[in-house]
């Protein structure tokens, strides 16, 4: 048993269907494995059913606009993989309908869940064309509704999993389904006892095939993307970018921590209580073998440059001017929390505490966040800002600066392992 995830890059045109098809039969066909496919959103697609939910939330008046974006994506695409007559015509309009059905109704509810509801369905749309796709192929194949395998609390954008229910389900459900046939499976999904959607957080269909994969007991999880594997920077900012062909669990945990868009934070959890290993291989170069993930500790601490784009520094004060405490910090934490709002870097003083996240991602509930804070608490915020986490610093041989773009740095902070630095841009 395996588990291939493919991202919404890989399969965001007719070609990467095609390539697909050839990793399938090559990697299990010719093998005669048994497989769970799990699938991204296309392409850009969740960037643009935020925009739909967000401005269908806030009464914006466009979310209509940004919706038919979305169709005609799909549509377009299903022109060129599909004949007229095939089922997943009718598969796509349904899809659709539900969305519209949401778009008609005043939205009463919380935005998370009206995100849920809305967000979820790039990966329904996009498993329900691999799946079609591969039967027009004669790949023998099942659609899996996740929602039904992986249950969650309520706790919307950014759900729980219940485990041990999860676990039973995949396990004498899910695996009789697989053994007949490859089961593809839409990431970033779960379903509550109530039959609500809920998501799993951005990028998070790297999660649900890591919850599959331990839930399977899979001998191997891995996830196909357009790169050769892990690199320690990014390629299309430094061209002199290493390929990392091993690494540990524990590295590639401390790197999703710190914001590698290489794998999400939450999927290495899974795969190390079940010792299953990870490969991260070349979609378009399949014949390589790309980078393992396993329990074996790192031996090559070469340094990992990563940049985060689009940050906000909120800078917290006493009203009353007194010191910040532990007990003012936990209430702090606490306000980040209920809100599933991630902090990347934490600041502190006698006087203030700061913290950044990510603006763009958490744009829609900045508003309300500053709200929250500023019932206790006198708030400033910096937003535009870069922030540089260097993983093994003691190596560090990069340009800095450059690979920054040549930025004001505001905060620095260093360990024994790792140099961060948060900057704005220069003005010139």
């Amino acid at each position: 048993m395996k588990v291939f995830k493919f991202g919404g890059a890989s399969i965001h045109n007719a070609e990467g269907f095609i390539r697909m098809v050839e990793i399938l039969r090559k990697e299990i066909l010719n093998k005669k494995e048994s497989l769970c496919l799990v699938v991204s959103a296309l392409g850009k697609t969740t960037n643009t059913l935020e925009r739909v939910a967000y401005s269908f939330y806030y009464r914006k008046g466009d979310e209509l606009w940004h919706f038919n974006q979305v169709k005609e994506m799909h549509y377009s695409l299903s022109k060129e993989l599909f004949p007229e007559k095939d089922s997943v015509w009718g598969e796509l309009d349904n899809a659709f309908l539900e969305i519209e059905w949401v778009l008609e109704e005043e939205p009463h509810t919380s935005y998370g869940f009206i995100y849920d509801q809305i967000v979820s369905i790039g990966e329904i749309l996009s498993s329900k064309m691999v799946s079609a796709y591969l039967s027009l192929k004669g790949i023998e194949n099942e659609w899996i509704d996740s929602r039904g395998y992986i249950q969650t609390d309520n706790f919307y954008r950014s759900a729980r999993v219940n485990w041990e229910l999860s676990q039973n389900l995949i396990r004498h459900k899910l695996l009789p389904i697989l053994k007949q046939k490859i089961g593809v499976c839409p990431g970033f999904i779960g379903g509550t006892s109530e039959n609500y959607t809920t998501t799993l957080g951005r990028e998070g269909s790297d999660y649900s095939a890591a919850l599959f994969a331990a839930g399977l007991e899979a001998e191997s999880l891995t996830v196909w993307k357009d790169v050769p594997g892990v690199m320690n920077s990014d390629p299309k900012i430094n061209p002199e970018a290493i390929f990392v062909p091993e690494l540990s669990f524990h590295e590639l945990a401390e790197l999703s921590y710190y914001g590698a868009s290489v794998i999400h934070p939450k999927t290495v959890k899974p795969l190390l209580e079940y010792n299953i290993p990870l490969f991260v291989r070349s979609f378009l170069d399949p014949s390589k073998a790309g980078t393992e993930v396993s329990k074996k500790p790192s031996s090559n601490k070469i340094p990992f440059y990563i940049l985060k784009k689009n940050q906000m520094l909120l800078s917290l004060y006493s009203l009353d001017g007194g010191f910040i405490l532990e007990e003012h910090l936990m209430k702090i934490y606490s306000v980040f929390a209920q809100k599933g709002i991630m902090i990347n870097l934490a600041v502190n003083s006698a006087l203030s505490f700061s913290v950044l996240i990510d603006q763009v991602r958490y744009e829609d509930q900045v508003p309300e966040l500053l709200s929250s804070l500023s019932d206790n608490w006198k708030v400033r915020f910096n937003q535009d800002l870069n922030l540089i986490t260097v993983r093994h610093n003691g190596q560090t041989n990069l340009d800095l600066e450059a690979y920054m773009g040549g930025e004001e740095v505001i905060i620095e902070i260093s360990t024994r392992h790792t140099l961060q630095k948060v900057s704005r841009r220069t003005l010139v």
